[in-house]
């Protein structure tokens, strides 16, 4: 009889310990959020990327289309200093075959280009989101940020190494950015 008794005390203490990792964990990653719209929109950034690392998964071994492809041959060629007949093209942009031969530069090769294309299209969801909030309410900016995350158009060009995620980010944080100046300014 004794036996007995002790498992239910000795139940109660685990449950009491998994009880407090589990308060520790969700004290730990939820301190600096307080409000609702926080949670859900971290909620809506997990299920963002999960979104995005599917479509990654599925478009890693598409052939690229022809502008993705001229623009890896000029970064590849910047990159790596190849001697590739390669014409670069006066009127493409400039900036993303930079950064593209970035990655080649230091080893790293098209799918870590593609991976940051789906940080990135991630990160457009986060600064709309932080936009939005700055320029009407967190409710809107939520919202924003849902719509964001379930368009075709943001996870169509997700698992495609082109210009318009990079480019949608960069004007956003422009945005973000000179908006925050003006704040502070005035």
């Amino acid at each position: 009889m004794e036996n007995e008794a002790k498992i239910p005390v000795e139940t109660q203490i685990i449950t009491n310990q998994i009880e407090q990792r589990k308060n520790y964990v969700k004290n730990f990653l939820l301190r600096s959020v307080k409000e609702d719209y926080d949670k859900y929109f971290i909620i809506t950034i997990l299920i963002a990327l999960i979104l995005r690392i599917m479509v990654f998964i599925e478009t890693k071994t598409q052939p690229i289309w022809w502008d993705a492809a001229d623009f890896l041959s000029t970064a590849k060629r910047w990159g790596l200093g190849l001697n590739i007949i390669d014409m670069w093209y006066y009127r493409r942009g400039l900036l993303w075959p930079l950064i593209e031969s970035l990655f080649f530069k230091v080893g790293l090769g098209e799918i870590s280009i593609r991976v940051l294309i789906v940080f990135l299209s991630t990160g457009i969801i986060i600064v709309t989101y932080l936009l939005i909030s700055e320029l009407f309410n967190k409710k809107i900016a939520l919202l924003t940020s849902i719509g964001v995350t379930f368009s075709w158009v943001y996870l169509f060009f997700s698992g495609r190494p082109m210009t318009e995620i990079p480019s949608s980010f960069f004007l956003l944080t422009a945005i973000l950015f000179f908006w925050n100046i003006e704040r502070v300014i005035k």
